[in-house]
């Protein structure tokens, strides 16, 4: 019954565990049970074997999920023919991307009808529907990757040569190839490496893979500066020949050449035609959106962003590209569409395996544990009763060796005597289970209460930390939103079991063998000497189990990071991955990524398995030992029967309690480790640091900017010179605009080149 008692009571500091892996599996069990509404793994519906690409929305009714009070289309029509061009403009909120979610069939209307080539999209495979469709939008999302690999987002199997043809489709060889590793080249998270045109010229590489049907184009030019927004426009102009293209355009005068224009207003098609026509009638809302567009804007020249399916030239599609001669396709693109050589003079991008100086140059240093009780100082009265109370805890084992020793004596007196001895020791067991339930209670409360505090202090002065540092520590791939948001989550979670549980559970053992050795060195301090050698091997045991650990610790921290990124970026972008149909590849590379993590796990469970194994060796050794040597003792009369069993269950007690804290091994490596890397985060003083009062203060700024002689290299790009004996002076109050041009520098009005800023 003893041996079964402390069994139950060596699994009882694992309940915490179980409830928050309960709690945990019952909300994945909640995400993995829940049926999509729209399934892509559906493999039921139509397949034809080529679509024209006619396009129609028939009568559509639609509100958010997220906002069912708000109808955002009401009872909206249109019909796009087969191999031309829609622009769809129209105010803010008025429905325009709306449209372009539905033929993707991100959402179902709640009435009405989506048709392509007059078959409902619902009533078709939906994986093969969109991969019949391409989407350009204007918040692209590249993956954390290669170039290489991102384009083949648009086809998994894509040859290294249909990569490049794409990406010369897209105009975006040039800058490509000037990278030290050209396609391998690490686009960083969102594609944080390249230019905004970079990004989205890579982005029509991707859809250009596909070979799309049915091209949607949410405002894909709306946020790049003007040379930007014409080399992509060429690309655009490239692919959109002969292809049913739906546009959604904010700039009117980007839409002049469509084949029909659509003006959608409070989710309707207020209006409809060509751009000649529609500003033929003052009253119209399309003449209405120009004046509203001229009242805020001042007109500039723009580039027609628009091909029309009447613009004279051959097709060029990805197959034919193929096929065509590299000189043939060089003159085509030289006389149809006038190709500037010009390329991004500021934009590089160095590879992911390069070495970067962005982080200290240190490693980071061992956490004292006493920096976490100084962050708990506010709950010292707190901390105090919890240690008393792990105290009173921690002298329960000690004090039933007494107990037990006595009262097995006692079944040695006579009946009068055992009545009376047995009735007091059961009365001291009576005694000692109500302070163990009060204690017991309190302590793992009030740990919990100060653990729970600390767990609030570190996060909010970690994110304070995070959102001071200089721009340049978030290119480190380290220091991606996943990798920081699994941080703050993980590690504060694990400083809390280090407050919390665990060091309840180290004051306990403390005092446990601070009076299990006090009480056996007084009952017999010469039986104790010769039994006691089992204890430092215990001891080692433990040491070397945690070296072990932290190792293990260390490298599945960062396994564990690098898959939160997997998942905060399929999340985030999860448009993108639903558009090019790469669930299933996104699932691999994380089931990869856990794969490592999974094998780490077993490597560790494996070497807690053995130190545990060993902890529960020394224990019966100590059984073992005690027993022999006391029964030579008791033998030769150098002890006696009631002090050998005290120093018995004095020294198992002790020993029982020391083998527990090889249970707290992994908890503590960890603790320890995201103690390390949450100071870090807390200790880090930013290259630039916002918050600091040093430096001059004027009186008076009048706006005055000057640059002299500056010479700069990105610090994620080491090996690329941005600015090289770069001088400027803006003065004070005028307009000024940095823009590369055939390798010069011009002045214009209302930006500024993106190094400059």
């Amino acid at each position: 019954m003893l041996t079964g008692s402390m069994a139950i009571g060596t699994a009882s500091p694992s309940i915490s565990a179980i409830a928050e892996g309960q709690s945990a599996a019952y909300r994945l069990f909640e995400i993995m049970s829940k049926e999509p509404k729209i399934d892509i793994t559906d493999t039921s519906g139509i397949v034809l074997d080529d679509i024209r690409g006619d396009v129609e929305l028939n009568n559509v009714f639609f509100r958010y999920p997220a906002r069912p009070e708000q109808l955002i289309l009401n009872g909206l029509s249109l019909h796009v023919p087969s191999g031309t061009t829609m622009a769809i403009v129209g105010e803010s909120g008025s429905g325009k991307s709306t449209i372009i979610s539905l033929v993707e069939r991100f959402y179902d209307p709640q009435a009405g009808d989506v048709l392509i080539d007059g078959i409902n999209i619902k009533s078709m495979k939906l994986q093969w529907m969109r991969g019949m469709i391409s989407l350009v939008s204007q918040e692209l999302l590249l993956f954390m990757t290669s170039i290489k690999d991102n384009i083949t987002y648009g086809k998994e199997d894509a040859t290294l040569e249909e990569i490049k043809r794409a990406a010369e489709l897209a105009n975006a060889t040039n800058f490509i190839e000037k990278l030290p590793n050209a396609y391998e080249t690490m686009v960083g998270q969102n594609g944080a490496q390249l230019s905004g045109g970079q990004k989205q010229r890579i982005a029509i590489a991707r859809a250009i893979l596909k070979n799309p049907r049915v091209l949607l184009l949410d405002e894909a030019t709306s946020a790049l500066d003007v040379e930007s927004e014409r080399v992509v426009q060429e690309a655009l102009n490239r692919i959109m020949v002969g292809i049913t293209t739906l546009i959604v355009a904010h700039r009117l005068s980007t839409v002049r050449n469509a084949d029909c224009i659509a003006v959608v207003h409070q989710g309707k098609v207020a209006e409809r035609g060509v751009h000649d026509d529609l500003i033929k009638d003052p009253d119209g809302a399309y003449s209405d959106l120009i004046r509203l567009q001229q009242a805020h804007t001042e007109e500039t020249p723009e580039m027609p962003y628009v091909a029309s399916s009447r613009f004279k030239s051959t097709s060029l599609s990805l197959e034919q590209s193929i096929r065509d001669s590299p000189r043939n396709r060089r003159q085509h693109s030289s006389k149809s569409l006038g190709l500037s050589r010009s390329d991004d003079l500021f934009r590089h991008v160095a590879s992911r395996e390069e070495h970067l100086e962005i982080g200290d140059s240190e490693a980071p240093k061992e956490a004292p544990i006493g920096r976490l009780f100084n962050l708990s100082r506010p709950e010292a009265p707190i901390l105090l009763l919890a240690t008393i109370a792990a105290t009173l805890h921690g002298l329960l084992f000690p004090s039933f060796s007494i107990m037990m020793s006595g009262g097995i004596r006692t079944f040695y007196y006579p009946a009068d005597q055992l009545r009376k001895d047995s009735t007091f020791w059961a009365l001291m067991c009576l005694l000692m289970a109500i302070i163990s339930l009060v204690s017991i209670q309190l302590e793992f409360y009030l740990f919990g209460v100060a653990g729970g505090k600390l767990i609030e202090r570190v996060r909010a002065l970690s994110f304070q930390s995070i959102i001071h540092q200089e721009v340049a520590w978030f290119d480190d791939p380290s220091n991606s939103s996943g990798a920081l948001g699994a941080r703050l989550f993980i590690d504060a979670l694990n400083i809390r079991r280090l407050v919390g549980d665990n060091l309840a559970v180290l004051v306990q053992c403390t005092v446990t063998l601070i009076c299990g050795f006090g009480i056996a060195f007084a009952s017999d301090w010469k039986l104790t000497l010769s039994i006691i050698g089992v204890i430092p091997f215990l001891g080692l045991q433990n040491y070397i189990q945690l070296r072990f650990l932290k190792g293990f610790g260390e490298d599945a921290k960062v396994m564990y990071e690098d898959a939160s990124q997997g998942v905060a970026e399929a999340i985030g972008s999860i448009r993108t991955v639903a558009s090019f149909g790469a669930e299933k590849r996104v699932i691999t590379l994380y089931s990869q990524k856990c794969q490592a993590s999974m094998k780490q796990g077993i490597r560790s469970g494996m070497v807690g398995g053995v130190g545990f194994s060993f902890s529960n060796l020394m224990l019966y050794l100590t059984y073992a030992l005690c027993f022999y040597v006391g029964a030579q003792f008791v033998h030769d009369g150098k002890s006696t029967f009631q002090n050998v069993f005290r120093v018995y269950f004095a020294l198992v007690f002790t020993a029982f309690g020391i083998s527990q804290t090889s249970d707290m091994a992994s908890d503590s490596t960890k603790g320890r480790e995201s103690a390390t890397s949450i100071l870090a985060f807390i200790d880090r003083k930013p290259k630039i640091d916002s918050t600091s009062d040093e430096g001059i203060k004027l009186e008076k700024v009048d706006g005055t900017i000057e640059f002299n002689h500056v010479r700069f290299k990105y610090p994620s790009r080491p090996d690329v010179q941005i600015f090289s004996d770069f001088t400027l002076r803006i003065a004070s109050g005028k307009d000024y605009c940095t823009c590369r041009r055939e390798w010069k520098w011009q002045v214009h009005s209302n930006c500024f080149a993106g190094a400059i800023l």
